[in-house]
């Protein structure tokens, strides 16, 4: 004789908590796999197993639908925290389904720079699509994390669509405004800008304007710029564009010297997906969606909760 209930439980544990499939639990017990279904039934009728239904998170479904109606945008993706790199592959996994959706959407591609886009072109799986190319919208940034540039991923996310992309001959960053629209004029350089404006579908990531800026950090943008653009109320960078809370773009001395395309540009893309993890960008993200440049989002909770607050909403309780 044996206990039933012992029994029952011992099929469960290795069903449920050590993750065996029913065939594998059936050749460890000598029984067969009919059996073991059985006996999981058994399990949940006795008691032996609960089972808990947990509703859908409602606060995520309250901020997906507030932030679209509040920017009248077309999708956004809310993710879970978990650190900087996990919380962008968190992203990546949770925009996947709508990444995909616009990707087989769109015929031409337009790619900027930073570690969120990197993250998530590099997490994408191979995709077959009718996208004749993908470019991209800024020149390249120094020879420092060649990863986070927009050239090396627009060639990354080109080989997982199997199509081609187009290089982007300049650097972002030049010496002078003369020398930035003599590069903008140049027939190489111009061709790729053409191309970059008339995209389909841009995809983007905002800077902030603080010490921690990409552009601080890559050496393009002082300490005193810092402090001079936070006293003119300039929250944000995206692309060759500076501009304030209200979304309206700024001209700066360093913006003169950069070689892509500007807001004004993004205007001009019917599709614009914004990516960003991590509550210091709220005010630049706040910037941008005031503008009516973005179209998409994707960010994490905390970031959204925050957007929700800069725009003057308290969150439910």
């Amino acid at each position: 004789m044996y206990n039933r209930d012992i029994f029952l439980y011992e099929v469960a544990r290795m069903y449920y908590k050590d993750r065996k499939t029913q065939t594998e639990i059936a050749r460890n017990l000598g029984i067969t796999r009919p059996t073991v279904a059985k006996l999981l039934k058994e399990a949940v009728d006795y008691g032996v197993v609960g089972i808990t239904l947990r509703r859908p998170n409602d606060r995520y479904a309250y901020l997906t639908n507030k932030l679209c109606d509040l920017y009248n945008l077309k999708s956004v993706v809310i993710c879970q925290n978990g650190g900087d790199i996990k919380t962008k592959y968190n992203l990546s996994q949770i925009l996947l389904p709508n990444l995909k959706k616009m990707l087989e959407q769109s015929n031409t591609i337009g790619v900027g720079w930073g570690s969120t886009i990197y993250e998530i072109v590099n997490s994408l799986p191979m995709l077959t699509t009718s996208v004749s190319h993908v470019v991209p919208l800024v020149g390249g940034f120094g020879i420092d994390n060649p990863q986070y540039h927009a050239n090396y991923i627009a060639s990354k996310l080109a080989e997982k669509l199997s199509t081609r992309f187009l290089y982007f001959y300049a650097p972002a960053v030049v010496d002078n405004a003369k020398m930035a629209h003599m590069l903008m004029d140049s027939v190489f350089i111009k061709d790729v800008i053409d191309k970059a404006r008339s995209v389909e579908l841009a995809i983007v990531s905002p800077d902030v304007i603080n010490e921690g800026s990409s552009l601080k950090r890559f050496g393009y943008m002082t300490s005193a710029e810092v402090t001079e653009y936070q006293k003119a109320d300039i929250t944000g960078n995206i692309l060759c564009s500076f501009f304030n809370r209200f979304g309206k773009e700024v001209s700066t001395t360093l913006s003169k010297r950069m070689v892509g395309l500007h807001l004004q540009d993004l205007k001009l893309i019917p599709r614009v997906l914004l990516l960003a993890c991590g509550v210091k960008k709220s005010l630049s993200i706040t910037g941008l969606l005031r503008s009516g440049v973005i179209t998409d989002l994707g960010i994490d909770i905390n970031l959204a909760e925050e957007l929700i607050l800069d725009y003057g909403l308290h969150m439910p309780k």
